[in-house]
Protein backbone atom coordinates (compact mmCIF):
# COMPACT_ATOMS: atom_id res chain seq x y z
CA UNK A 1 0.00 0.00 0.00
CA UNK A 2 1.58 3.16 -1.39
CA UNK A 3 0.01 5.35 1.69
CA UNK A 4 1.19 2.25 4.11
CA UNK A 5 5.00 2.84 2.80
CA UNK A 6 4.67 6.33 2.49
CA UNK A 7 3.72 6.56 5.99
CA UNK A 8 6.09 4.10 7.57
CA UNK A 9 9.13 5.08 5.40
CA UNK A 10 9.09 8.57 5.85
CA UNK A 11 9.50 8.89 1.52
CA UNK A 12 7.34 11.82 1.96
CA UNK A 13 6.61 11.27 -2.22
CA UNK A 14 4.16 9.74 -4.27
CA UNK A 15 5.26 6.85 -6.12
CA UNK A 16 5.79 6.78 -9.80
CA UNK A 17 7.29 3.28 -10.40
CA UNK A 18 8.85 0.58 -8.78
CA UNK A 19 11.48 -2.45 -9.79
CA UNK A 20 12.27 -6.06 -7.35
CA UNK A 21 15.43 -5.30 -6.50
CA UNK A 22 16.06 -9.28 -4.95
CA UNK A 23 14.73 -10.73 -2.20
CA UNK A 24 12.55 -8.49 0.05
CA UNK A 25 13.73 -5.80 -1.46
CA UNK A 26 12.02 -3.10 -4.24
CA UNK A 27 13.24 -0.04 -5.88
CA UNK A 28 10.90 2.89 -5.73
CA UNK A 29 10.62 6.10 -8.35
CA UNK A 30 9.59 8.99 -6.21
CA UNK A 31 9.65 12.60 -7.35
CA UNK A 32 12.57 13.06 -4.58
CA UNK A 33 15.05 10.26 -6.21
CA UNK A 34 15.61 6.77 -5.91
CA UNK A 35 14.88 4.61 -2.92
CA UNK A 36 15.50 0.96 -1.66
CA UNK A 37 12.50 0.06 0.65
CA UNK A 38 12.36 -3.52 2.78
CA UNK A 39 8.80 -4.42 3.19
CA UNK A 40 9.65 -6.94 6.23
CA UNK A 41 11.21 -4.43 7.65
CA UNK A 42 9.39 -1.75 6.35
CA UNK A 43 12.38 0.48 5.71
CA UNK A 44 13.24 2.39 3.33
CA UNK A 45 17.24 4.33 2.49
CA UNK A 46 18.31 6.43 -0.54
CA UNK A 47 19.50 4.11 -3.75
CA UNK A 48 22.90 6.07 -5.49
CA UNK A 49 23.51 9.77 -4.77
CA UNK A 50 23.29 10.62 -8.20
CA UNK A 51 19.41 10.43 -8.17
CA UNK A 52 18.62 12.43 -4.82
CA UNK A 53 16.90 15.06 -6.00
CA UNK A 54 15.89 13.94 -9.38
CA UNK A 55 12.09 13.41 -10.04
CA UNK A 56 12.09 9.65 -11.05
CA UNK A 57 9.19 8.48 -13.70
CA UNK A 58 9.89 5.18 -14.06
CA UNK A 59 12.31 2.17 -13.64
CA UNK A 60 12.78 -0.94 -15.50
CA UNK A 61 15.29 -3.84 -16.35
CA UNK A 62 16.30 -4.72 -20.11
CA UNK A 63 16.96 -8.17 -21.05
CA UNK A 64 20.46 -7.73 -19.91
CA UNK A 65 19.95 -6.75 -16.64
CA UNK A 66 20.86 -3.33 -16.67
CA UNK A 67 18.55 -0.88 -14.62
CA UNK A 68 17.39 2.20 -16.66
CA UNK A 69 15.90 5.38 -15.21
CA UNK A 70 13.58 7.66 -17.03
CA UNK A 71 13.74 11.27 -14.98
CA UNK A 72 11.20 13.79 -15.46
CA UNK A 73 13.58 16.76 -16.73
CA UNK A 74 17.66 15.17 -16.85
CA UNK A 75 16.58 12.12 -19.63
CA UNK A 76 17.46 8.80 -19.18
CA UNK A 77 20.28 6.90 -17.19
CA UNK A 78 21.53 3.21 -16.94
CA UNK A 79 22.86 2.01 -14.27
CA UNK A 80 24.81 -1.42 -15.55
CA UNK A 81 25.21 -4.75 -13.48
CA UNK A 82 28.70 -3.80 -13.31
CA UNK A 83 27.12 -0.56 -11.25
CA UNK A 84 28.47 1.77 -14.10
CA UNK A 85 26.14 4.76 -14.42
CA UNK A 86 25.74 5.57 -17.99
CA UNK A 87 23.66 8.73 -19.62
CA UNK A 88 21.97 8.01 -22.73
CA UNK A 89 22.39 11.04 -24.56
CA UNK A 90 20.76 12.14 -27.84
CA UNK A 91 16.94 11.35 -26.63
CA UNK A 92 14.38 13.52 -28.25
CA UNK A 93 13.27 14.98 -25.09
CA UNK A 94 14.60 15.24 -21.15
CA UNK A 95 11.17 14.77 -20.25
CA UNK A 96 10.71 10.91 -20.32
CA UNK A 97 7.83 9.20 -18.96
CA UNK A 98 7.90 5.60 -19.29
CA UNK A 99 10.19 2.93 -20.12
CA UNK A 100 8.97 -0.74 -22.17
CA UNK A 101 11.34 -3.19 -23.59
CA UNK A 102 10.29 -5.67 -26.43
CA UNK A 103 11.84 -8.58 -29.32
CA UNK A 104 15.67 -9.29 -27.69
CA UNK A 105 17.12 -6.30 -28.05
CA UNK A 106 14.44 -3.55 -27.87
CA UNK A 107 13.76 -0.37 -25.83
CA UNK A 108 10.42 2.19 -26.49
CA UNK A 109 10.83 5.59 -24.78
CA UNK A 110 7.27 7.70 -24.02
CA UNK A 111 8.15 11.68 -23.90
CA UNK A 112 6.60 14.90 -24.48
CA UNK A 113 7.22 14.79 -27.68
CA UNK A 114 6.52 11.40 -29.13
CA UNK A 115 6.95 8.15 -28.77
CA UNK A 116 11.15 6.54 -29.87
CA UNK A 117 12.19 3.20 -30.83
CA UNK A 118 16.12 2.04 -30.52
CA UNK A 119 18.28 -0.71 -29.88
CA UNK A 120 18.97 -1.04 -26.19
CA UNK A 121 22.14 -2.54 -26.92
CA UNK A 122 23.63 0.81 -28.24
CA UNK A 123 23.79 2.73 -25.07
CA UNK A 124 25.79 5.47 -26.59
CA UNK A 125 24.17 5.39 -29.97
CA UNK A 126 21.89 8.35 -30.36
CA UNK A 127 21.75 7.98 -34.41
CA UNK A 128 19.03 4.96 -34.19
CA UNK A 129 16.11 6.08 -32.42
CA UNK A 130 13.03 5.92 -34.95
CA UNK A 131 10.03 7.87 -34.24
CA UNK A 132 6.75 5.90 -34.30
CA UNK A 133 4.13 8.37 -32.66
CA UNK A 134 4.53 12.29 -32.49
CA UNK A 135 2.84 14.63 -29.59
CA UNK A 136 2.69 13.48 -25.51
CA UNK A 137 2.28 10.25 -24.42
CA UNK A 138 2.27 9.53 -20.82
CA UNK A 139 2.45 5.73 -20.75
CA UNK A 140 3.10 2.89 -22.80
CA UNK A 141 2.76 -1.06 -22.33
CA UNK A 142 3.72 -3.52 -24.83
CA UNK A 143 1.46 -6.21 -24.58
CA UNK A 144 1.29 -9.55 -27.04
CA UNK A 145 2.77 -8.00 -29.97
CA UNK A 146 1.09 -4.69 -29.54
CA UNK A 147 2.15 -1.13 -28.30
CA UNK A 148 -0.73 0.05 -26.12
CA UNK A 149 -0.10 4.02 -26.12
CA UNK A 150 -1.97 6.03 -23.41
CA UNK A 151 -1.57 9.86 -24.73
CA UNK A 152 -3.94 13.31 -24.10
CA UNK A 153 -6.10 12.02 -27.25
CA UNK A 154 -6.84 8.85 -25.91
CA UNK A 155 -5.45 5.61 -25.36
CA UNK A 156 -4.63 3.30 -28.24
CA UNK A 157 -2.59 0.46 -29.82
CA UNK A 158 0.33 0.03 -32.58
CA UNK A 159 0.89 -3.76 -33.56
CA UNK A 160 4.76 -4.31 -32.81
CA UNK A 161 5.04 -5.77 -36.76
CA UNK A 162 3.85 -2.04 -38.18
CA UNK A 163 7.39 -0.60 -37.06
CA UNK A 164 9.59 -0.22 -39.68
CA UNK A 165 12.97 -1.13 -37.72
CA UNK A 166 15.42 -1.28 -39.82
CA UNK A 167 14.86 2.86 -40.80
CA UNK A 168 14.90 1.85 -44.10
CA UNK A 169 14.10 5.87 -46.36
CA UNK A 170 15.30 5.81 -49.73
CA UNK A 171 15.85 9.51 -50.86
CA UNK A 172 15.31 11.04 -54.27
CA UNK A 173 15.73 14.36 -55.82
CA UNK A 174 12.37 15.17 -57.62
CA UNK A 175 13.38 18.14 -59.21
CA UNK A 176 15.99 21.41 -59.04
CA UNK A 177 15.50 24.78 -59.63
CA UNK A 178 18.26 27.46 -60.43
CA UNK A 179 16.10 30.85 -59.90
CA UNK A 180 12.68 30.23 -61.71
CA UNK A 181 14.10 27.56 -64.55
CA UNK A 182 14.49 23.76 -63.88
CA UNK A 183 17.31 22.36 -64.43
CA UNK A 184 17.65 18.70 -65.55
CA UNK A 185 19.24 16.28 -62.94
CA UNK A 186 22.50 15.51 -64.25
CA UNK A 187 23.21 18.91 -64.39
CA UNK A 188 26.71 19.66 -63.24
CA UNK A 189 27.66 23.41 -64.39
CA UNK A 190 25.46 26.57 -63.50
CA UNK A 191 26.21 30.16 -64.78
CA UNK A 192 26.92 33.03 -62.29
CA UNK A 193 23.35 34.13 -62.01
CA UNK A 194 21.93 30.71 -61.12
CA UNK A 195 23.42 30.83 -57.79
CA UNK A 196 19.53 30.28 -55.60
CA UNK A 197 19.41 26.76 -55.94
CA UNK A 198 15.49 24.98 -54.69
CA UNK A 199 16.15 21.38 -54.51
CA UNK A 200 13.02 19.39 -54.04
CA UNK A 201 13.17 15.81 -51.94
CA UNK A 202 11.18 12.39 -51.58
CA UNK A 203 11.71 10.04 -49.03
CA UNK A 204 10.15 6.68 -49.63
CA UNK A 205 8.62 5.01 -46.77
CA UNK A 206 5.27 4.26 -46.17
CA UNK A 207 5.36 3.50 -42.43
CA UNK A 208 7.40 6.01 -40.79
CA UNK A 209 6.74 9.22 -41.35
CA UNK A 210 9.85 11.49 -42.33
CA UNK A 211 9.19 15.47 -42.46
CA UNK A 212 12.65 16.68 -41.32
CA UNK A 213 15.89 16.54 -43.37
CA UNK A 214 19.59 17.44 -42.66
CA UNK A 215 22.03 18.67 -45.50
CA UNK A 216 25.19 19.88 -45.39
CA UNK A 217 26.80 22.10 -48.22
CA UNK A 218 30.63 22.11 -48.66
CA UNK A 219 32.19 24.49 -51.08
CA UNK A 220 32.97 28.81 -51.19
CA UNK A 221 29.63 28.65 -49.31
CA UNK A 222 29.69 26.39 -46.33
CA UNK A 223 26.36 25.40 -45.02
CA UNK A 224 24.47 22.81 -42.73
CA UNK A 225 21.52 22.70 -40.89
CA UNK A 226 17.84 20.76 -40.64
CA UNK A 227 14.82 21.64 -42.67
CA UNK A 228 11.44 20.42 -42.38
CA UNK A 229 9.24 19.29 -45.05
CA UNK A 230 11.07 18.35 -48.93
CA UNK A 231 12.32 21.36 -50.13
CA UNK A 232 15.93 22.95 -49.69
CA UNK A 233 16.18 26.28 -50.60
CA UNK A 234 19.59 27.74 -50.76
CA UNK A 235 20.87 31.52 -52.51
CA UNK A 236 23.44 33.40 -53.11
CA UNK A 237 25.84 30.69 -53.31
CA UNK A 238 29.65 31.82 -54.33
CA UNK A 239 31.31 30.92 -57.72
CA UNK A 240 33.04 27.41 -57.11
CA UNK A 241 32.78 23.85 -56.69
CA UNK A 242 29.97 22.17 -54.20
CA UNK A 243 29.20 18.90 -52.79
CA UNK A 244 25.76 18.69 -51.40
CA UNK A 245 24.45 15.59 -48.59
CA UNK A 246 21.09 15.10 -47.80
CA UNK A 247 20.28 12.66 -45.23
CA UNK A 248 16.27 12.14 -43.93
CA UNK A 249 16.26 13.25 -40.26
CA UNK A 250 13.86 11.04 -38.42
CA UNK A 251 13.33 13.20 -35.19
CA UNK A 252 16.66 12.21 -33.20
CA UNK A 253 19.53 12.50 -35.55
CA UNK A 254 19.77 12.03 -39.12
CA UNK A 255 21.14 9.03 -40.60
CA UNK A 256 24.76 8.73 -41.97
CA UNK A 257 24.16 5.66 -44.14
CA UNK A 258 21.23 6.66 -46.15
CA UNK A 259 22.28 9.63 -48.29
CA UNK A 260 22.04 11.78 -51.36
CA UNK A 261 24.24 13.59 -53.08
CA UNK A 262 25.28 15.86 -55.49
CA UNK A 263 28.16 17.66 -56.95
CA UNK A 264 27.94 20.98 -59.08
CA UNK A 265 30.17 23.92 -60.07
CA UNK A 266 28.87 27.76 -60.34
CA UNK A 267 31.25 29.55 -63.01
CA UNK A 268 32.09 32.93 -62.63
CA UNK A 269 30.80 36.24 -63.82
CA UNK A 270 33.76 37.34 -66.37
CA UNK A 271 34.39 40.29 -63.75
CA UNK A 272 34.81 37.65 -60.90
CA UNK A 273 37.24 35.49 -63.09
CA UNK A 274 41.14 35.81 -62.43
CA UNK A 275 41.98 36.64 -65.44
CA UNK A 276 39.73 40.12 -64.92
CA UNK A 277 40.97 40.80 -61.51
CA UNK A 278 44.63 40.31 -63.07
CA UNK A 279 43.74 43.08 -65.88
CA UNK A 280 41.97 45.21 -63.41
CA UNK A 281 44.97 45.23 -61.17
CA UNK A 282 47.55 45.56 -64.02
CA UNK A 283 45.57 48.69 -64.92
CA UNK A 284 45.06 49.71 -61.72
CA UNK A 285 49.02 49.60 -61.66
CA UNK A 286 49.57 51.41 -64.58
CA UNK A 287 47.31 54.33 -64.27
CA UNK A 288 48.91 54.63 -60.46
CA UNK A 289 52.46 54.96 -62.34
CA UNK A 290 50.56 57.53 -65.22
CA UNK A 291 49.49 59.45 -62.40
CA UNK A 292 52.56 60.09 -60.55
CA UNK A 293 54.55 60.25 -63.54
CA UNK A 294 52.23 63.28 -64.58
CA UNK A 295 52.37 64.35 -61.14
CA UNK A 296 56.33 64.81 -61.30
CA UNK A 297 56.22 66.07 -64.25
CA UNK A 298 53.62 68.70 -63.32
CA UNK A 299 55.92 69.32 -60.43
CA UNK A 300 59.50 69.33 -62.80
CA UNK A 301 57.41 71.89 -64.95
CA UNK A 302 56.36 74.26 -62.09
CA UNK A 303 59.86 73.57 -60.65
CA UNK A 304 61.34 74.70 -63.76
CA UNK A 305 58.69 78.10 -64.47
CA UNK A 306 60.11 78.74 -61.04
CA UNK A 307 63.36 79.28 -61.64
CA UNK A 308 63.65 80.79 -64.88
CA UNK A 309 61.27 83.20 -63.68
CA UNK A 310 63.84 83.91 -60.82
CA UNK A 311 66.38 84.18 -63.06
CA UNK A 312 64.83 86.94 -64.99
CA UNK A 313 64.40 88.62 -62.21
CA UNK A 314 68.19 89.04 -61.09
CA UNK A 315 68.45 89.78 -64.54
CA UNK A 316 66.21 92.67 -63.87
CA UNK A 317 67.44 93.63 -60.48
CA UNK A 318 71.41 94.10 -62.44
CA UNK A 319 69.73 96.28 -65.39
CA UNK A 320 67.75 98.62 -62.82
CA UNK A 321 70.90 98.69 -60.53
CA UNK A 322 73.34 99.50 -63.53
CA UNK A 323 70.94 102.22 -64.39
CA UNK A 324 70.95 103.65 -61.50
CA UNK A 325 75.38 103.40 -61.37
CA UNK A 326 75.73 104.71 -64.76
CA UNK A 327 74.53 108.42 -64.46
CA UNK A 328 76.31 108.46 -61.17
CA UNK A 329 79.74 107.29 -62.66
CA UNK A 330 78.92 110.39 -65.46
CA UNK A 331 78.46 113.29 -63.21
CA UNK A 332 81.64 112.11 -60.89
CA UNK A 333 83.62 112.04 -63.68
CA UNK A 334 82.63 115.31 -65.34
CA UNK A 335 82.88 116.73 -61.83
CA UNK A 336 86.56 114.99 -61.64
CA UNK A 337 87.64 116.76 -65.43
CA UNK A 338 85.99 119.89 -64.12
CA UNK A 339 88.44 120.08 -61.16
CA UNK A 340 91.60 118.73 -62.88
CA UNK A 341 90.98 121.78 -65.73
CA UNK A 342 90.59 124.40 -62.74
CA UNK A 343 93.20 123.46 -61.17
CA UNK A 344 95.55 123.71 -64.55
CA UNK A 345 96.42 119.97 -64.52
CA UNK A 346 95.65 119.58 -68.35
CA UNK A 347 98.24 116.67 -69.09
Amino acid sequence: NNDTVRQNCRIGSKFYSYALYGGNRYLIGTKNGLFIYDYTLNKSIPFHYFFSEKFVRKIAYDPDGNLWVSTQSDGVYILTRKDQLIQYEGTASLVVKDIDFFGEFYVILSTNLGVYVSDFRQKKNTKNWINIVEGEVNEIEVVDGNIWIASKSGLYSMALSSIELDKSYPIYINSIYGKVKRLTDSFTELNHDENDLRFNFDFLNYRSKVTFFHFKLDGPTELTGIVSGNVLQIQNLKPGAYHLKVSPYNGMDYEENQFITKTFIIHPAFWQTTWFKFLVYALAIVFSGLFVGFFYHKKNTREKKRNEINHLLAEYKLIALKAQINPHFISNSLSAIQLLIDSEQVE
